[in-house]
């Protein structure tokens, strides 16, 4: 994911990281979680996309330092149909 953010592919990125999501809803069971952000400015409109990975840990989500990788792009960047992905894996 992140070589495909770095050279400038951020929505292949997210299609990739939706490949390896999971639809079902986040528990306390779950020790892990990675998110992505997607957010776009509406005076330039240029995305930005954050990806972060966080432990459960003291009943919170707390971001493992140095696992988020971020970056801009004039290029649209959308989730949209993006969340059924991990449903429909083979």
């Amino acid at each position: 994911m992140k070589q495909q953010v770095n050279a400038g592919r951020i929505q292949e990125a997210i299609a990739m990281h939706a490949v390896f999501g999971d639809a079902k809803p986040v528990n306390v069971r779950t020790s892990l979680r990675s998110l992505v952000e997607i957010k776009r400015c509406k005076d330039c409109n240029q995305h930005w996309m954050r990806f972060s990975i966080s432990r459960h840990g003291q009943g919170d989500w707390q971001e493992i330092s140095n696992t988020h990788f971020e970056n801009y792009t004039d290029q649209p960047i959308t989730a949209a149909n993006l969340s059924f992905a991990a449903t429909n894996k083979t």
